[in-house]
């Protein structure tokens, strides 16, 4: 079952859910309770995605070097703010 949206740390803390196989596709809440390298993999694994959806090959090596960029300085970089 996939569930998108908020509440990672609820639905890791629910009895019978493996915590360690839980995945968000909310960047930023990955990050702040899992880490900044969960987060960066998240932002890798979100670009794999959205670019393979489109049917638009990307080397993996460039998608790494972006989600690395974004991570550099121990957070993540939002490349467009909202208002």
């Amino acid at each position: 079952m996939l569930v998108e949206g908020n509440g990672l740390l609820e639905v890791m803390n629910i009895p019978g859910i493996k915590g360690t196989a839980t995945y968000s596709n909310h960047i930023m809440e990955v990050e702040k309770y899992l880490g900044i390298e969960a987060g960066r993999r998240s932002i890798l694994n979100e670009i794999k995605y959205i670019m393979t959806m489109h049917g638009i090959t990307v080397d993996i090596r460039h998608i790494g070097l972006l989600s690395e960029v974004m991570t550099s300085k121990g957070s993540i970089f939002e490349l467009l703010k909202r208002g």
